[in-house]
């Protein structure tokens, strides 16, 4: 978070109970969830209704935890590639395809780990086959899970 801060990257921390974002990005959600500047469908509403967002300031080291993931956002496509490129190497990160380009999203991950992982653990803990998987994905951060998957597919809303 302070290397967030020093690079001024805008962040959010997103985890299985509650999710944090900074000043920015809480305009940034309100406007685009709460101000109907976005696709107003019923899948959207429903997510907005469901999760819960706090402030930054209102992160404490108990909720250290529950946090799953790290998401960036930079009006500068240059500065977010170049910072995901030098993360140290136990971590592993990707950048979002903008094509409206107005913020460009990117996601840190631990090393290893992705929805292909997170497939083989569900397999592993209830004794399946890959052979018997199915992904459906839309965004980048899918496209391991949808490969390593014995069938993928990418919906039609997809990210090239």
């Amino acid at each position: 978070m302070d290397d967030f801060h020093q690079n001024q990257i805008e962040y959010t921390l997103e985890g299985l109970e509650r999710n944090y974002y900074t000043e920015w990005m809480m305009n940034l959600f309100r406007d685009y969830f709460c101000e109907g500047k976005n696709d107003s469908s019923e899948m959207v509403c429903k997510f907005r209704d469901q999760i819960v967002v706090k402030h930054m300031k209102e992160f404490t080291e108990e909720d250290y935890h529950q946090v799953s993931k790290v998401d960036l956002f930079e009006k500068n496509d240059h500065r977010i590639h170049d910072y995901i490129a030098n993360l140290p190497e136990t971590l592993t990160g990707f950048v979002y395809s903008n094509p409206k380009g107005d913020v460009v999203e990117a996601e840190i991950l631990v090393a290893g780990t992705s929805k292909a992982s997170g497939i083989d653990h569900v397999l592993d803990y209830f004794k399946g086959s890959i052979e018997d998987t199915i992904a459906l994905g839309d965004s980048t951060n899918d496209l391991a899970m949808i490969e390593h998957a014995q069938i993928g597919v990418a919906m039609g809303n997809a990210s090239e």
